[in-house]
């Protein structure tokens, strides 16, 4: 079951009062959710009352491994050095970790994604999302590119988060594109994907958790398939 709460972890004795009577209420469903990483890796006891309320992981958003980038974006409580902490932390609790990221700030440069790749290749996080930033109509980050001159296209078929609409400042939109798709290629490939879900067992996640982390996978591979033929 998925709790489809933007950010469950907004309100954090709000949660944890919900999970206190899910657990008095004895509701036997397992579940996964979304959470701010910092939120997540510094609470345990939201962490053990999330559990044992039937939580079987998080989808968060790591968003970049560049902190210029997200201090950029106004998300400086994601602590670059402390991500493998906080997994960690989470992990160790019994709940997976579903990782989302995001490549093209204007502090991002081609050497993003390999330093992407070796953090993935250490933390072992069991499921990821990668995407290139778009600048959605409406947006100030659309409205501030559009003056800047940087939107490439206004065809909103193209607005899918898997194709360059804008001009990145360091690097080509070539260079964005084709290092988004190897970051994939490498995090994504069948032999990765085998490796990961060898491991599950040992990490004690339940037979659901376990099924549910291989689906998003392949999920995940169909779509990258469909949008980088890859």
């Amino acid at each position: 079951m998925y709790i489809h709460d933007a950010n469950l972890t907004a309100d954090l004795d709000y949660s944890k009062n919900l999970f206190k009577e899910m657990i008095k209420q004895n509701v036997n469903k397992k579940w996964f959710a979304n959470g701010n990483i910092y939120k997540l890796g510094e609470d345990e006891e939201f962490l053990k009352l999330a559990k044992k309320s039937g939580c079987i992981g998080w989808t968060t958003g790591f968003e970049s491994l560049s902190q210029p980038s997200l201090d950029s974006v106004n998300k400086k409580e994601n602590i670059v050095e402390k991500y493998a902490e906080w997994i960690d932390k989470i992990r160790e609790n019994g709940m997976a970790v579903s990782g989302l990221f995001m490549f093209g700030f204007d502090y991002d440069n081609s050497g993003i994604f390999d330093k992407t790749i070796e953090a993935l290749n250490t933390w072992k996080i069991d499921v990821g999302e990668f995407n290139i930033l778009t600048p959605l109509p409406g947006t100030p980050l659309y409205t501030k590119m559009d003056k800047e001159g940087r939107i490439l296209t206004k065809d909103w078929s193209k607005y899918t988060q898997a194709q360059v609409v804008f001009k990145p400042k360091q690097m080509s939109p070539e260079e964005l594109y084709e290092g988004t798709k190897k970051v994939i290629k490498e995090f994504q490939s069948y032999r990765r994907m085998l490796k990961r879900w060898s491991r599950f067992p040992s990490l004690s996640l339940s037979s659901s958790t376990i099924s549910y982390l291989i689906s998003m996978d392949i999920f995940r591979k169909v779509w990258y398939k469909r949008e980088y033929g890859i």
